[in-house]
């Protein structure tokens, strides 16, 4: 898959531009209570910048890539945890580290779109380094799902705006991991 495909697969779901109507809202509000983290995204990224849909405690908007944190996550199979930020050279001098929020912990799950193209992540961070145990790592994985889920939808209902020829061949595509 290339990076062609991603991004392609970012852009069909149609969540840059388009308001989420609180979509992610429970997701988010429920992965800082179990969590008990000050911040919670989830964050798309494309070819230039890591792009904020939905979040608490840190602001709505873009981050160049340079110092996305998801950056590397959708690079992952699976969760990324720093467990402090200070310690790893791809973090410590980042934008993020350095201002608001001022991340010392970050876990972030890989969100892949239909076709299983990495497009964004639901991410945890915080202000003091800690652990995050296998245990975290799986109720992280589990609500990352559900924030899929969520993206489908946002797929679904752009399909059946645009009909169903249109609904066919993007059926088609996913299926054959465009």
């Amino acid at each position: 898959m290339t990076e062609d495909d991603r991004v392609g697969a970012l852009q069909r779901l149609d969540v840059l531009d388009a308001p989420t109507e609180g979509r992610f809202d429970r997701v988010i509000r429920l992965a800082q209570q179990l969590f008990d983290v000050p911040v919670v995204a989830v964050n798309m990224v494309d070819a230039q910048a890591q792009h904020t849909i939905a979040a608490l405690g840190m602001d709505c908007g873009s981050v160049p890539l340079a110092d996305s944190f998801c950056a590397h996550t959708i690079r992952q199979a699976e969760t990324l945890v720093v467990p402090d930020v200070m310690l790893d050279a791809r973090f410590r001098h980042t934008a993020l580290v350095a201002g608001d929020p001022h991340v010392r912990f970050y876990a972030g799950h890989p969100l892949r779109a239909p076709g299983g193209q990495a497009v964004g992540s639901l991410c945890l961070a915080g202000p003091q380094a800690r652990q995050f145990d296998a245990t975290q790592q799986r109720l992280l994985a589990d609500l990352a799902s559900w924030v899929e889920e969520e993206l489908v939808r946002s797929d679904d209902r752009l399909e059946a705006e645009q009909g169903p020829a249109s609904a066919g061949a993007a059926s088609s595509a996913r299926a054959g991991g465009l």
